[in-house]
């Protein structure tokens, strides 16, 4: 499947001055460079192939602006061809629309805008436009498309109104009344299958774009949107808000829910609406001030009991509403301020400030393991190997991984209440803040608890992206290092100790390497290019695998040694002082191939691109 985006240009200075523009060839005014960056950071995620846009500065700008916000490479063929200009509305050009209307009459002026084949003096109609812009679209855009390719058209408002025509079969006395607005995206996806380009909604940041909505009609509460993606091997329920704009629809959503601990119910003055990429956040004001966050594919069902037991400096959820027992949204007061330390630690990084790098991961780990202590307290269950493994199978399966790990843990490596998505925008000087989940854990639930040292590998994982991010000079290893220590300063002493730290039982690798994997699954369902450092950690695998598979060698002699220096010993009974030598030999072998065994696990402060 490959995605079209139309977007029309940002706002230029013309539109501005409310002048008929046509191919005079303006520049974007500041408003239409908002507007590019905001449509850019919308559609960062997606990997562009190939740029078609107009032969006019302005939709060339807005291309330019948004495909230098892309998070991929932005050297991608761009093709600029007056086809898709905007309609030349000839003796109009550089005319006030409103002083036009009071020449020439209001009615007339709006036949010359609006109608579908009566131009202006000297210029074209929208179907004198459409039969050059369709004509492009079927000869050059469709076919990008349908090599699989990502499609960016940057252009005009009747040049895409003439191709959304095209498109969604539009009559061209309803087309003249479809607005295009200025710097706004328009989602396609076409299916290489049946030749067809489908519409796609609006699509919100949580929502994986690469899947379909194969159900839309499931049982839901009130003010809600049942909603069911599918696609590429996964599938996904969602119970989306529908609508929230003012306090009358904030009180019809929770209508239907159950609350827990403090939530707003009554005397909401007033509220703002935000997307996010785990979901819906909206801001309440009354008597008090709350910020409540929406999780659209619910939870692990394990919130309450985190926020009951986790410690004080934790910034735990005040309250929140659940549904036929499914997490629907977290509450907390605006009061409690929140500030992660990703911004401090991204600035140290980019400065290459050892210091101030090391005292953050320092301080971060210890938050880490302050909570793991707590947590030992309340809750500890047996490692579950088997589940453990078994969701990682699944998620390999689903990416047709080219290598597989399974580890053998460790019981040093029970299972407890762990956070299972660890970032340092969730971390701070002061606590610890526990969140929505993260998209991964509706793509492949959870079903069995996971051990803390999950939680460590998933703050490392965050450790190296924003290393790799910020382009940093500093070492890696140090870096990794601070991190770990401050965790076992804090951490219960069994889960932070050398056994199970031990790589060749899996230790902190093996969750890294799942960390690997979820990253690559959100981005495929996303379809939002190749995720780094994740790509190229998950590259080194195989070697780091095969140079454990090596180290196995020195396991085998160890008991092949023990097992001769033990048959020995059995065979000489009772031994002499003249049968001794030889079992003691292999006995002294056995345990120095035993402890060069343990030697090469490899230490968990080396990421595996680093041999």
């Amino acid at each position: 499947m490959s995605i079209l985006v139309l977007i029309r240009h940002g706002q230029s200075v013309w539109n501005a001055e409310n002048r008929f523009t046509g191919w005079t060839d303006v520049e974007l005014s500041e408003r239409g460079v908002i507007e590019a960056e905001t449509a850019g950071d919308e559609l960062s995620d997606i990997q562009f192939d190939v740029v078609h846009t107009s032969g006019l500065k302005r939709a060339q700008r807005t291309a330019e602006i948004i495909m230098g916000r892309s998070s991929h490479s932005s050297d991608v063929p761009v093709f600029r061809d007056e086809r898709l200009n905007e309609r030349h509305y000839g003796d109009l050009q550089g005319l006030n629309k409103a002083e036009t209307a009071e020449i020439h009459g209001a009615e007339q002026v709006h036949i010359w805008r609006r109608s579908f084949d009566v131009p202006p003096p000297g210029g074209e109609s929208l179907k004198m436009n459409a039969e050059r812009t369709i004509p492009y679209f079927e000869e050059e855009i469709l076919p990008d498309l349908k090599e699989g390719k990502n499609v960016l058209v940057s252009a005009h408002g009747n040049s895409l109104r003439s191709i959304v025509m095209h498109i969604e079969s539009i009559s061209p006395q309803d087309i003249v009344s479809v607005e295009i607005a200025t710097g706004t995206p328009r989602f396609y996806d076409f299916d290489q299958d049946s030749n067809n380009l489908v519409i796609r909604e609006n699509v919100p940041l949580w929502r994986p774009r690469k899947m379909r909505i194969v159900e839309s009609d499931g049982p839901c509460p009130t003010g809600f949107r049942s909603v069911k993606v599918a696609g590429i091997g996964m599938s996904a329920s969602m119970l989306e808000p529908e609508e929230i704009n003012g306090p009358a629809d904030w009180e019809k959503v929770i209508s239907d829910l159950e609350s827990w601990g403090e939530v707003p119910t009554v005397n909401i003055a007033s509220l703002t609406y935000e997307e996010s990429p785990r979901g819906p956040i909206v801001r309440l004001s009354g008597d008090e001030e709350w910020v409540a966050e929406f999780l659209p594919w619910g939870s692990d069902g394990q919130i309450r009991a985190r926020s009951r037991r986790a410690p004080e400096m934790c910034d735990s959820p005040c309250g929140g509403f659940y549904w036929n027992g499914r997490d629907i949204a977290i509450v907390r007061k605006s009061e409690n301020q929140f500030i992660g330390s990703e911004d401090s630690l991204t600035d140290a990084l980019r400065d290459n400030d050892m210091e101030s790098s090391t005292k953050i991961l320092r301080s971060s780990g210890a938050i880490l393991g302050e909570y793991h202590t707590a947590m030992e307290k309340a809750r500890s269950t047996p490692p579950d190997q088997k589940r453990w493994n078994t969701r990682n199978e699944a998620i390999e399966r689903v990416l047709r991984a080219q290598f597989i790990w399974r580890a053998p843990f460790t019981k040093e490596q029970p299972g407890t209440l762990s956070l299972l998505d660890v970032r340092f925008s969730d971390v701070s000087d002061g606590g610890i803040r526990i969140g929505p989940p993260r998209l991964s854990d509706a793509l492949h639930p959870h079903d069995s608890d996971k051990p803390a040292m999950r939680d460590l590998a998933s703050l490392m994982h965050d450790l190296s992206r924003i290393y790799y991010e910020s382009g940093s000079a500093l070492g890696i290893v140090e870096l990794r290092s601070s991190l770990i220590d401050g965790w076992r300063s804090t951490a219960p002493e069994e889960w932070c100790s050398d056994a199970a730290f031990y790589s060749h039982k899996g230790g902190v690798a093996i969750w890294e390497y799942e960390q690997c994997l979820l990253d690559v699954m959100e981005a495929t369902s996303h379809q939002s290019g190749a995720p780094e450092p994740a790509i190229t950690m998950l590259a080194y695998v195989r070697p780091y695998q095969k140079a454990m598979f090596n180290n196995r060698t020195f396991a085998a002699l160890s008991l092949m040694s023990f097992f001769f220096a033990t048959t020995t010993l059995l065979n000489s009974i009772p031994p002499s002082l003249a049968d001794l030598p030889i079992p003691l030999f292999f006995m002294g072998l056995g345990v120095v191939c035993l402890r060069t065994y343990w030697g090469k696990s490899p230490p968990p402060e080396k990421p595996f691109n680093i041999p």
